[in-house]
Order: structure tokens, then C-alpha cells, then sequence
């Protein structure tokens, strides 16, 4: 995980300030030892201390950086902050062409209720792209650690 954040830096240098600034960046992660430690260990590598924010002369490369936990009993699955005018538009279109297909909506209306219920938030037509990708991602990851 420390190589993945000297990994990160290299790929947005420039992008994200050498020094780290709370104001640039905020980290979330579930309620969990293990992503808690990995999310410690990302930021290790990429933020190593420099300048005044080296609190040892010693040769330790780790500088106390806040990590949220944004668990899934207490949280949003989604991060509403980034609106996308581009996302929203296409989501749009894609309402209407399932409402359109659809003479009788009552099977997509029963699967989002559904889907809300058990994910314990409400779910709509712009989350439910986003609930699929991330189940779509879990898959991967699934299939990838029972391949090894």
C-alpha cells in the first residue's frame, strides 16, 4: 500500500500539493481495521513529511494524517459533492428511455424500493449507475482474490 501512494504521487504531482494540505484532501473509509491501516499506509507514501512538517529527525517517513471513517451503518454509499452537469443530462435520457420501453413501471419502481431498503438509503435513477458500477467492482474484486 505505501508503494501505491508513492505510486499516486508520481501520477498527480502537480496536481496535488508536495505538502500536505487538509484543505486538498479527504480521506474516507469504512469502519474497518484493515481499510483504516491501508488508507494510513496510501497516504504514508504519498505525503511523505517534508519541511515543517517533520516532527522527528529520526529517519521516520510518516506524517498523522486525518482519515474519516464513513462506515456503511452511519454513511452514504455516495458522495454527492461532485455534481456532473454531463452525468446528470445522460442519466436524464436514460430515465426516459426505460420509462419509454416500459409500458408498465411498476417492476422498476418495485426494484428500486427494493434496492433502497437494503442498502439503507433511498436510491434513484442517478444512484442506481452508481450502485451497479460499484457492485460491479466488488465482482472484480471478489473473482481476482479467489483466482489467487
Amino acid at each position: 500500500m505505501y508503494k501505491k501512494g508513492q505510486i499516486f504521487r508520481r501520477l498527480y504531482n502537480g496536481f496535488l500539493s508536495d505538502l500536505y494540505l487538509d484543505n486538498e484532501i479527504l480521506v474516507k473509509t469504512t469502519n474497518t481495521r484493515r481499510t483504516f491501516m491501508s488508507a494510513a499506509m496510501v497516504l504514508a507514501g504519498m505525503y511523505p513529511p517534508k519541511d515543517y512538517q517533520k516532527w522527528s529527525n529520526s529517519e521516520t517517513v510518516w506524517q498523522p494524517i486525518p482519515i474519516y471513517s464513513n462506515s456503511p451503518d452511519h454513511g452514504t454509499l455516495f458522495d454527492e459533492r461532485g455534481k456532473c452537469p454531463a452525468f446528470d443530462s445522460l442519466i436524464s435520457k436514460l430515465r426516459d428511455q426505460l420509462n419509454n420501453y416500459y409500458d408498465d413501471t411498476s417492476n422498476i419502481t418495485a426494484l428500486m424500493s427494493y434496492l433502497s431498503e437494503k442498502c439503507g438509503q433511498p436510491i434513484s435513477y442517478t444512484n442506481i449507475f452508481k450502485l451497479y458500477d460499484l457492485l460491479i467492482c466488488e465482482g472484480q474484486s471478489m473473482w481476482t482474490k479467489i483466482a489467487r
